[in-house]
């Protein structure tokens, strides 16, 4: 029959009619006697009997004068990992090891749960409550948290002789937001977002991603070519890439592309932050054109031109006409100019928008009127910065006034 035993914390003589020594126990035997003994008698060891004593039962005590053994508290679900931040507004989460009691065990577990809020430096108790002696966790969802909270979990173990022992978790910041943008564009330029590149094998971004409260974690990025109203995934396919720098302020650059002249590619990159919490954020798109525009028709008027192929160069300007084009990415501006019959350009060039098909030249006074012919020179460039090949007006001459 198994022998029950009784926890205590220290240990007081016991007296029996037969007394018996052991390193951890003393067993108390209770006997009948054949005749009365008075309290006296009681209360000095019995040296005799005159009947055979006979055993009724035994009761072993066993002496715990050591606490349980502090262990480690973890937030979070994870033995082998102690979490800083979690994004749940309703859930504390605490796993525990090495809390121990080998003389009488773990009775029990007081678990505790303190709040501290954003700004404050006083804990508040949110719950307390005893469990079982043989769990080594909790999951509790009942509660309301707010972001920023700082939550830690204070676990007491309780053992057999009703010593105590107390560890506490690191804590945990509760972080209910996601990562902000403040911007993410095309190129590596934070002041200005491309939209055309002439290049087909490297893609460009930049970004700038915060979070207050626990940070990046990961950045993981995906390119995506547009093609109409199709999104396909070229690069990334939601893996992580390996040269993504975690970091809030950063650029990135891809290589050994292959990208297609005329379609657009969309990067998109997915911030995680320390609460798993996570924010996708894309660019505008940036579209290839590997192709430079075309400048289809030169021409110039005035009020003498056409009669005499001059112009006076004291009381008329230059009526110019040009049309340009570039399908994939448009066209940025024109340089528009004048050259002599060796080409050799002899006025600076005007810039005139990308918009425009036409414009007025009158920078041309500091020339001296001379049978010389000159042309008027239009060069388009487009917006992934091509050049188109030089067009011509049919010459001119520059003559004194004609009036």
């Amino acid at each position: 029959m198994h022998t029950p035993y009784t926890f205590i914390r220290t240990c007081l003589p016991l007296y029996t009619h037969k007394h018996t020594s052991h390193a951890h126990s003393h067993t108390h035997k209770h006997t009948s006697h054949a005749h009365t003994h008075t309290q006296a008698h009681l209360s000095r060891p019995l040296t005799h009997t005159t009947t055979p004593i006979t055993p009724t039962h035994t009761h072993t005590v066993r002496t715990d004068v050591t606490p349980p053994a502090t262990g480690t508290v973890s937030d979070g679900p994870f033995p082998s990992r102690d979490i800083q931040f979690s994004s749940s507004q309703t859930t504390v989460k605490a796993t525990w090891n090495g809390i121990e009691d080998y003389e009488s065990g773990i009775e029990t577990y007081t678990v505790t749960i303190f709040r501290r809020s954003l700004g404050s430096s006083v804990s508040q108790i949110l719950h307390r409550e005893s469990i079982s002696g043989n769990t080594d966790e909790i999951s509790w969802n009942f509660f309301s948290l707010f972001n920023g909270d700082f939550v830690t979990v204070e676990v007491e173990a309780i053992n057999g002789a009703g010593l105590t022992s107390t560890q506490v978790s690191d804590g945990v910041i509760v972080d209910l937001t996601a990562p902000t943008l403040i911007y993410i564009v095309d190129g590596i330029s934070s002041m200005q977002d491309e939209s055309f590149q002439s290049n087909t094998d490297n893609l460009q971004v930049a970004w700038n991603v915060t979070d207050y409260e626990s940070g990046l974690s990961l950045i993981k990025g995906t390119i995506f070519e547009i093609t109409g109203s199709r999104r396909v995934p070229i690069y990334g396919s939601n893996d992580i890439m390996d040269t993504v720098p975690v970091t809030n302020v950063g650029t990135l650059s891809i290589n050994d592309l292959q990208l297609v002249s005329g379609l657009k590619y969309v990067i998109s990159l997915t911030f995680t932050n320390g609460a798993d919490v996570q924010s996708v954020f894309e660019t505008s798109g940036i579209t290839v054109d590997t192709s430079p525009p075309i400048i289809e028709t030169v021409s110039i008027t005035s009020d003498t031109y056409a009669a005499t192929n001059a112009i006076d160069t004291i009381s008329e300007r230059i009526v110019a006409r040009w049309y340009g084009m570039d399908p994939e990415s448009g066209i940025a501006h024109y340089l528009v100019g004048i050259v002599n019959e060796n080409s050799t350009s002899v006025v600076p060039n005007e810039t005139f928008s990308g918009s425009l098909f036409g414009g007025i030249i009158d920078n041309f006074f500091s020339l001296t009127p001379s049978p010389e012919e000159y042309r008027l020179m239009v060069v388009a460039v487009n917006n992934a910065g091509w050049s188109s090949a030089p067009s011509y007006s049919t010459p001119f001459r520059l003559a004194e006034s004609l009036v």
